[in-house]
């Protein structure tokens, strides 16, 4: 048997899974009770969720930060069931409990190497980062400490929920439980801490538009009605089979009254994943140009998107942007390519 160092990062989060496997939480917590947990070296901002209440999927996650935390938020609202690609965009850690044939070599190597073996079903630790755009992977090392340190912090709080689950929440209305830890080198001591999720960033998502590019669309004839816009992630991976693959966002246009594809463009994601939102206002000039002829307005659902676009709208007078609760001709057109490319790949 390999020797186990205790020096090892992937051996404390091997222990730590085993740990909380042992205790089995989701006996008595369900996916929505929900706890922070602060990185004492980097202040990221963790929350932990536990599924498997009906025993069938055992896992952990760790949503990470008020992103994380938002897209777990529009899970809980049901958002999956109209946009699964949504659950590939959210950050986060996650250490499932699976059965051998689920692991990869990769994934056997790592727990072989330091000495861990286990039998039977859903028994074997597997380790995922989820990078918004990106097909799952083994977490690198920060993000492993990171996510052991979550479970580990897990194993205090379900002891205690157990007992009385009244303590994940504050006097306050938005007082959530966090652990948070004092110390230095390591030697850290854990305690609970009532507050509210740090607020979101204020990111501005740069865009570029050419503006030779501007002016020969606003040359162009309106030859077209309404165009409705769709852009989001396509849960179809591009890359080598082994190594890192992303999912590229799919920007489709199509026209409101005939349901033609107008223009259709594929995005790699960039990092921080929001900043790939900032290329689709180019994207979409070069359709029209492509097309020769420009709409009398653009119509796109709330969201990411129609911010971006509405941006842009102020500085290009022709340029008319609707936002709409619903884009059918578009949406509809992206399920139908989406179900054609699919079958391509089998």
């Amino acid at each position: 048997m390999a020797e186990r160092r205790d020096d090892d990062m992937w051996v404390r989060l091997i222990r730590a899974a085993v740990r909380i496997k042992e205790l089995a939480p989701w006996r008595w917590m369900d996916e929505a009770q929900v706890f922070g947990v602060v990185d004492p070296e980097t202040g990221e901002h963790g929350y932990v969720s536990v599924m498997g209440t009906q025993g069938q999927h055992l896992a952990v996650a760790v949503y990470r930060g008020p992103v994380g935390l938002l897209g777990f938020s529009r899970m809980q609202a049901g958002e999956l069931e109209e946009r699964p690609e949504l659950f590939f965009e959210i950050p986060q850690l996650q250490v499932s409990f699976e059965d051998r044939s689920i692991l990869s070599r990769q994934d056997w190597e790592l727990l072989r190497h330091r000495g861990f073996r286990f039998r039977g079903r859903q028994a074997w630790p597997l380790f995922r980062a989820y990078r918004p755009g990106w097909e799952p992977c083994l977490p690198d090392e920060a993000e492993a400490r990171f996510l052991a340190l979550a479970v580990e912090q897990l194993f205090d709080v379900a002891t205690r929920l157990e007992q009385d689950p009244t303590i994940l929440f504050g006097p306050a209305p938005d007082a959530l439980l966090h652990r948070v830890a004092r110390g230095r080198g390591g030697a850290w001591r854990w305690s609970d801490r009532y507050m509210p999720p740090p607020e979101f960033p204020d990111t501005r998502i740069p865009i570029a538009i050419e503006g030779s590019l501007v002016e020969h669309v606003e040359g162009l004839p309106v030859g077209i009605g309404c165009v409705e816009v769709e852009a989001g992630l396509a849960p179809l991976p591009v890359g080598p089979r082994r190594g890192e693959r992303f999912f590229p966002v799919m920007l489709l246009m199509a026209d409101e009254r005939t349901g033609a594809v107008v223009h259709m463009e594929t995005l790699e994601p960039m990092e921080p994943y929001e900043y790939t939102f900032g290329e689709i206002p180019q994207a979409l000039l070069e359709g029209f140009a492509r097309a020769g002829q420009r709409p009398r307005a653009v119509r796109v659902r709330p969201g990411l998107v129609a911010g971006v676009l509405k941006a842009v709208e102020q500085g290009i007078p022709w340029l008319r942007v609707e936002v709409v609760p619903a884009v059918p001709a578009a949406q509809a057109a992206r399920e139908s390519l989406l179900a054609f490319l699919e079958e391509e790949r089998r």
